[in-house]
């Protein structure tokens, strides 16, 4: 719960701060991101793997929809704004994706999900 007003406060800061259409670009794609996440949960309702330490409909993974957006973010705020020398950039995204995958993986690992909650 804290968490939630943790990042609340970081993006409204963030809004304030910088007053740019990256910032309120990234505002509305973790707003839609969260919106189809719950929307998607509801629908699916599916539960997640016997002996998981939560109870609430697995599918899809908060967690990995909520990684994936943002490595997808700063992917494309790396390719397209960063002005980094290609190697650099490569180097960026490659690391961001393989930290999404690794985040998934142990999602699974640690019973939170089945592999298909978190492909999805």
């Amino acid at each position: 719960k804290q968490t939630r007003w943790i990042v609340s406060g970081t993006m409204a800061v963030t809004i304030l701060v910088r007053r740019d259409a990256l910032s309120l670009t990234l505002l509305c794609g973790a707003i839609s991101n969260t919106l189809l996440s719950k929307i998607l949960k509801r629908i699916l309702n599916q539960d997640r793997p016997d002996g998981a330490p939560v109870s609430e409909p697995g599918m899809p993974s908060s967690h990995a929809m909520s990684i994936f957006f943002f490595s997808s973010y700063l992917t494309a705020a790396t390719i397209f704004w960063s002005g980094w020398h290609p190697a650099a950039r490569l180097a960026t995204c490659s690391s961001l994706f393989a930290f999404s995958f690794n985040s998934a993986h142990w999602r699974v690992k640690a019973g939170y999900h089945t592999f298909e909650q978190v492909a999805v």
